[in-house]
């Protein structure tokens, strides 16, 4: 079997290879057919076939296995046409590592056997069809096959060598670029840098390191989502890198950041038609996208045009004229060029092309009866493509000339009927275009940017916004609303209005509401609390609890230390049912507050939920005990203690003058506040005691506290008398009254009180400040009983009076409500202390 023979059988399994060898200098090259013109016996038993692996590897990628031995004949005659592969010794290579040196050893083995093996005489196929035996010829002796073979075997570690040089030349991609870390420093340190963002990326967008690059552009266009251009300028990077997945992803993103957005639509709808342009029905769909979110804009005259411009280009007449219909009715800027384009588009194309079947019949009969011209038989299929009539027509020119007349008067008035219908669309356009026209001449700067807006622009939003939400358009004024937020993103008060219009007039969006509340929160207004607090008021309201959670602890993690924060987080948990992660808020915040006012607030406020919603009384006086502990002279705490001890039922007597006798036994404690609790002490015995010498002794207490009162107020009172008569001629400054002199009113405030915890305001004790004892004004009735802690009001004598002897008490000629002033104010930290943010009103 000659040599051709196998290489035709191994056509049945895979291609032939075709032997081919290489010149290294000349280029010379040899294949099996040239042999066979030289008269080469390929059939001679002496010679074998040569494989491909000891041909010259095609992929230079590959591991370089062409050097073993070959015969003379393939090789060029003079040795000296060679130079470059002459043999060199292992001295004169740079040295290599231990692992290269093997490597070459084993190559070298390798070359020796498949010298070995191509002296035999069996002709083989090689497996896997990777090559095939060429025979030697018959003048080739064994000892030219040696030296040809140690000639490769010296060439193979000098190609190896080089290999590995090239491998080492490719371009090792680096981690970083070099200026790229300053570039970051930036705005790493000042998020709000718009200018050095710009630097950012004009840096990384010259440069050869794509992941830089999206890193540096995803990091920006999170901060910066309305910025447009950039988003162009993303896809259009991603897509001369060739990335065209990528680059319709970044067109994705950016439509739904700003889908408003008319240039960036018209931009990825030039990348379609560019990409696509035989997917008619995609492109269709994405212009129709685009009309969808931004077809309503004053300023999307351009992306209008652009759709019928592509789908006069398609000779998609009658859709043309579908979207002529939808545009003449939307207030545009160009509006009257749209309704000169249509009247030419209607002029230039059949009436039976520009409308649709059914309305085309119906106009086409309603011009008839107009024309008289029901004798005539006329063909009404409407589908012909010459003048109507001509079907029908008898020969003759003379009646093909009155047909074909008739059919011009038939088709203009067609025509004229067709305009007249759009034109009174177009009038009503006219209208609303100029009731908007002066509205839009104030938009000075209709794109996003980080510098403010002028009043003047701020103003003009606001009475657009006014003037839309007034003719009660629903979609034009949502469209409204988001031109504005592109302009005045910055601004807190139009996303606040935009919410409020969204859940009053439009409850039904509810993924809007939500969109636009994330939209604001966590991009536009990260540390702005009133949007998070009516966010999180939204989601708790739609069931959505753990959204609510997550809500209100970011922003107590951006704003700390806020107490409105605080108690919304504790009274979600409360109102979800979950006590025991509101106990857990109260200890958190109890422990984390720096201000020992608002550390006795919420102390009282928790001692309140243990004794109202988790029913254990017990709990909250432990609270408020631990608590005294660190603010021994803090009156509030006393009272709540004393307000708790009065609903136990029944009343433990023991208890509640325990509490009264420890505040009066303190040794730094305000003799007014020390007064007070005297007097609280005996109408407690008058209304609840069993032991009357334990009530005159009470009473006689509280004539002594009195008593000194009254002399310490007569002795400042002489004091500032004898400055004031020193100082007469002197010019004197405003002197700050001391907290004894200078009256105000303390009152015990009920669970449901506004003051939230109830007790005396600011004696200055310990250390916090408590307004002093004074007459309150007199108030409606009410005792001890009050649900929700609070001792009733009742009217009191005046402070200087003289309380009468105990035995006189009983007299019934007197005030019987004597005893009953336990009206203490509060300090002010209910919510409105804070400033901002309530649970209904925008």
């Amino acid at each position: 079997m000659t040599v051709i023979d196998e290489v035709t059988e191994a056509d049945d399994e895979e291609k032939p290879v075709a032997v081919k060898v290489e010149g290294v200098e000349n280029g010379e090259q040899k294949t099996s057919e040239e042999e066979e013109h030289n008269n080469i016996d390929l059939t001679d038993p002496d010679t074998e076939m040569v494989s491909e692996d000891e041909l010259p590897a095609e992929n230079s990628s590959k591991e370089p296995l062409d050097t073993e031995a070959v015969s003379d004949e393939e090789l060029p005659t003079a040795s000296a046409d060679l130079p470059e592969t002459e043999a060199v010794s292992e001295d004169e290579l740079p040295p290599e590592s231990s692992e290269k040196k093997k490597k070459q050893k084993e190559t070298a083995d390798v070359d020796k056997d498949k010298e070995v093996e191509s002296t035999t005489v069996t002709s083989t196929t090689v497996e896997n069809g990777k090559g095939v035996k060429r025979k030697l010829s018959e003048g080739d002796d064994a000892n030219a096959a040696d030296t040809d073979a140690a000639t490769k075997k010296e060439e193979a570690p000098a190609k190896k060598i080089a290999t590995d040089k090239t491998t080492a030349k490719q371009p090792v991609k680096t981690s970083k670029l070099p200026e790229l870390d300053k570039y970051w420093k930036a705005v790493k340190d000042d998020s709000s840098d718009f200018t050095g963002w710009t630097y950012l990326l004009q840096y990384v967008d010259q440069e050869n390191d794509i992941d830089a690059a999206r890193e540096a552009y995803d990091a920006f266009l999170s901060h910066y989502p309305y910025c447009y251009g950039y988003w162009r300028k993303y896809a259009d990077y991603e897509k001369r890198k060739g990335n065209k997945k990528k680059s319709e992803e970044v067109f994705e993103r950016g439509l739904k950041a700003i889908p408003l957005s008319v240039d960036l639509w018209i931009h990825y709808l030039n990348y379609c038609k560019a990409t696509y342009p035989l997917e008619e029905d995609f492109i269709r769909a994405q212009f129709q996208k685009a009309l969808d979110a931004c077809g309503l804009e004053f300023r999307s005259d351009r992306l209008w045009e652009s759709f019928i411009k592509w789908e006069a280009e398609g000779k998609h007449v009658h859709n043309v004229t579908q979207l002529y219909d939808k545009l003449l009715a939307i207030p545009t800027q160009a509006y009257t060029t749209h309704f000169d384009s249509f009247v030419e588009h209607v002029s230039n194309n059949q009436p039976s092309k520009v409308l649709g079947v059914d309305e085309f019949l119906t106009l086409r009969g309603e011009v008839l009866q107009v024309l008289k011209q029901y004798d005539t038989p006329i063909s009404t299929t409407g589908t012909s493509e010459g003048p109507p009539g001509d079907d029908d027509a008898p020969p003759g020119e003379e009646s093909a000339e009155a047909d074909a007349k008739k059919a011009d008067e038939e088709t203009t008035a067609l025509r004229e009927r067709i305009i007249a219908i759009r034109r009174k669309v177009h009038k009503n356009t006219v209208v609303a275009v100029a009731a908007r026209f002066p509205f839009e001449e104030g938009i000075k700067r209709p794109y996003f940017h980080v510098k403010p807006l002028e009043r003047c622009q701020l103003k003009n939003w606001k009475d657009y916004l006014d003037y839309e939400i007034e003719q009660g358009d629903k979609d034009r004024i949502v469209t409204l609303f988001e031109r504005c937020l592109i302009a005045c993103a910055l601004y807190e008060e139009f996303w606040i209005r935009y919410l409020r219009y969204l859940e009053e007039r439009a409850p039904e969006l509810k993924e809007k509401i939500s969109d636009v509340y994330e939209r604001a929160c966590t991009i536009h207004h990260k540390k702005k609390p009133y949007l998070h607090l009516y966010w999180a008021v939204w989601e708790e309201s739609q069931g959505n609890i753990p959204k609510a959670r997550e809500i209100l602890a970011n922003l107590d993690k951006n704003i700390p230390g806020s107490m409105q924060v605080a108690y919304r987080r504790i009274n979600l948990e409360r109102r979800a049912a979950c006590y025991e992660e509101c106990a857990n808020l109260y200890e958190h915040f109890i422990a984390n507050s720096k201000s020992r006012l608002i550390t006795n607030n919420l102390v009282i406020k928790y001692a309140r939920f243990c004794w109202k919603s988790l029913n254990n009384i017990d709990r909250a006086v432990s609270i408020l005990k631990k608590a005294l502990e660190k603010d021994l002279e803090n009156p509030r705490l006393y009272l709540q203690l004393i307000d708790m001890a009065m609903q136990r039922s029944p009343v433990v007597e023991s208890e509640v003058l325990e509490v009264i006798d420890q505040f009066i036994s303190l040794e730094g404690a305000d003799m007014e506040q020390i007064l007070m609790f005297a007097q609280r002490k005996v109408e407690f015995l008058e209304d609840f005691g069993s032991d009357i010498k334990r009530l005159q002794k009470a009473s006689e207490e509280f004539r002594r506290y009195l008593k000194q009162v009254k002399e310490k107020k007569k002795r400042l009172s002489e004091i500032e008398t004898k400055t004031t008569t020193k100082t007469d001629d002197v010019p004197t400054k405003k002197g700050k009254t001391t907290s004894d002199s200078s009256p105000a009113t303390t009152t015990v405030s009920g669970a449901g009180g506004a003051a939230a915890a109830g007790g005396v305001g600011g004696a200055s004790t310990g250390g916090g400040t408590y307004p002093p004892y004074s007459n309150p004004p007199p108030t409606a009735g009410g005792a001890y009983g009050q649900q929700g802690g609070g001792y009733g009001a009742s009217v009191q004598p005046p402070y200087g009076q003289q309380q009468p002897p105990y035995g006189a008490s009983y007299n019934q000629s007197g005030d019987p409500n004597y005893y009953q002033n336990w009206n203490y104010s509060q300090p002010n930290y209910s919510y409105s202390n804070q400033g901002w943010g309530n649970y209904y009103n925008y």
